[in-house]
Parts: C-alpha cells; sequence; structure tokens
C-alpha cells in the first residue's frame, strides 16, 4: 500500500535545478498575447515528456509522459494553483503565482520547477528544461532528464472531466464522485500507471491501476502482490492518515493486499471501465490463518475512467 506523494510525486525524479526556457521556445511564444488581460481561470492538463539520457556516454535511455489536471484561479492579486486532488470548495485560495505580459510563473507545490511558461496562445503555455540526478540503478553516472511541458487549457470551469470512482470501504463509506486522474505512459505511447483520485485528509486518496499489457475485456485476478506481475493490470490503494482512521485502519500498522479481483469490462484509448474488490490485512498476518479472518478490510468499487483530455500533445 502506497501513499500518495512517495507513488506519484516521486516517479518525477526531479531533484535538480533546470535551466531557463531555451530560445527555441522563448521565440516561438506569440509576442501579441497579452495575459494581463487574459483570465486564466479554469481546469488545464498539465502534459510533462521526461527523455533521459545517461551523462556519461550521452546515451538516450528512453522517455515517459505523465499527464495531470491542475486548477488556476486568476485574480488581480495573482494566480492560484492547485492539483486537482488537493482542492475541494472549502479550500483556502491563497495566491501563489504571477503572471506577465507573455510568461507564466508558478512557485507553488502544484508545479515543482521555478522556470517560467512561455505563452503559445492565451490556452496554452510551454516550457522546456534540462536536470541532473543520479540514478538508482546507475548512481556512479549522473543521468539527464530533458524536460519539455504543456499546459493547455480544457475548460473554463473548475471540474475534472476525468470519469467517475465509486469506491465503497469497510466503514460504511462510499465514495461517488468525479474523478482527478493522473496518466502515465512509456516510450511505447501505452499507459503504464493510471492514478484516480479524489481530495481527502488534505491530500489524495483513491486507487491506482498498473497496466502491464494491452487490456482487454476480462476478470484479473491474484491472490498477493507477489503474484500481481503475473496478471495484466494490478491495483492498489492510494491513501493517508485520515482515510486510514476514517476506514478502521491502524496507521500504525502496515497492511497488505491480498485476494485482488479486477474487472475490466471496456478499455480503448479514450475509455477503460470496470468494477474491483480486494482484501487489506495486517502484513504480519498469514491471510490463510484463522486469525486473519477478523482481521480482513474489503473494499471494492466500480471505475469510468475518461480519457479524452489526458491525449498527449504533439512536443
Amino acid at each position: 500500500m502506497k501513499s500518495l506523494y512517495t507513488s506519484i510525486i516521486a516517479t518525477l525524479a526531479l531533484s535538480a535545478c533546470g535551466s531557463d526556457s531555451p530560445p527555441s521556445l522563448q521565440q516561438s511564444s506569440s509576442s501579441t498575447i497579452s495575459l494581463k488581460n487574459t483570465d486564466l481561470t479554469g481546469t488545464w492538463l498539465r502534459t510533462l515528456k521526461i527523455s533521459a539520457f545517461n551523462t556519461d556516454t550521452n546515451e538516450y535511455v528512453g522517455y515517459v509522459t505523465h499527464t495531470r489536471t491542475i486548477y488556476f484561479f486568476d485574480s488581480p492579486e495573482g494566480i492560484s494553483a492547485f492539483n486537482c486532488f488537493d482542492y475541494t470548495e472549502d479550500s483556502l485560495i491563497i495566491t501563489n503565482s504571477q503572471k506577465t505580459e507573455s510568461r507564466l510563473y508558478l512557485d507553488t507545490e502544484v508545479i515543482y520547477q521555478n522556470t517560467p511558461y512561455a505563452a503559445l496562445s492565451k490556452n496554452e503555455f510551454a516550457r522546456e528544461y534540462s536536470e541532473i540526478y543520479k540514478n538508482q540503478f546507475d548512481p556512479d553516472n549522473p543521468w539527464r532528464d530533458d524536460i519539455e511541458e504543456r499546459l493547455i487549457r480544457i475548460s473554463d470551469d473548475i471540474k475534472p472531466h476525468n470519469g467517475t470512482l465509486s469506491f465503497s470501504t469497510p466503514s460504511a463509506m462510499t465514495f461517488n464522485y468525479d474523478t482527478c486522474l493522473w496518466v502515465t505512459r512509456h516510450s511505447s505511447g501505452k499507459i503504464k500507471d493510471l492514478a484516480l483520485l479524489e481530495p481527502y485528509g488534505g491530500a489524495g486518496a483513491g486507487i491506482g491501476l498498473m497496466i502491464r499489457t494491452d487490456l482487454e475485456a476480462d476478470v484479473y485476478e491474484y491472490e498477493t502482490t507477489e503474484h500481481a506481475k503475473e496478471t495484466a493490470v494490478n491495483i492498489d490503494l492510494f491513501h493517508n492518515e485520515q482515510f486510514y482512521s476514517d476506514v478502521g485502519m491502524d496507521p500504525d500498522i502496515s497492511y497488505k493486499q491480498v485476494k485482488t479481483i479486477i474487472t475490466i469490462s471496456s478499455a480503448n484509448e479514450s475509455r477503460i471501465t470496470g468494477s474491483f474488490a480486494f482484501d487489506q490485512v495486517p502484513y504480519d498476518i498469514d491471510p490463510m490463518s484463522p486469525e486473519a479472518a477478523s482481521k480482513l478490510i474489503h473494499f471494492e468499487g466500480e471505475f469510468d475512467i475518461s480519457l479524452e483530455h489526458h491525449k498527449i500533445p504533439n512536443f
């Protein structure tokens, strides 16, 4: 079981200072756009394409892309930015970002790098930069990430536009909501990870799907996470301490997932639908033992994921 920020944010591997946008990108921005007179309030898709290189050999290793939904609230005082899964109607709107005539500066936990975005239009921004880091599989040779980003407006309103997630928990808590979505694709362009999240307890909670091969309408089952790699799709629970407490789990205990069933009803490039069920049990208990019966915590639900607004733009 994973916490949201260790599972998702860590995948970006952004750990060093970046450079300013290159001249080619600066020259591509429109000199006729005045952001000062443009209301940026709305729902936006943030896309990152991260191309990895071994700096010792300059060898190209491959790339991943990440897409997620963010919200902008534009006012005369500046811009407030939120990850979709961090925002609720009770969120305190704090100005943490600014815009100039042709640049957007997002200095917030939503965006982890201070290079400004150049305006390509009133509905699209871009920036490029590089970062150096140590790869855990090759610690003696620093690696370089060349990062290309796009911010594209989806709508003028504040709404996820990503589908729905129904999620029943052991404490008779049932979530039915428009879900926030985080999508990771690898170099082949195929989806690798989907995170379906809802603001909860000051952070996100929900489920994650790891897709290993092309999905088909079928039932996928595995007994433990050790067997998960043998199936085409796996599921994981994203949580935080409040979520643990509310569903009757002990935040001081590690749990493992058992008896997982994932039913994919339909799957294509635009939409994935299905259902799931799994149990959580304390890590030190054998799930097949008599003791486990009273310790099992059952979760189940359904999902309808729209990928229409998570298409990868042309870089």
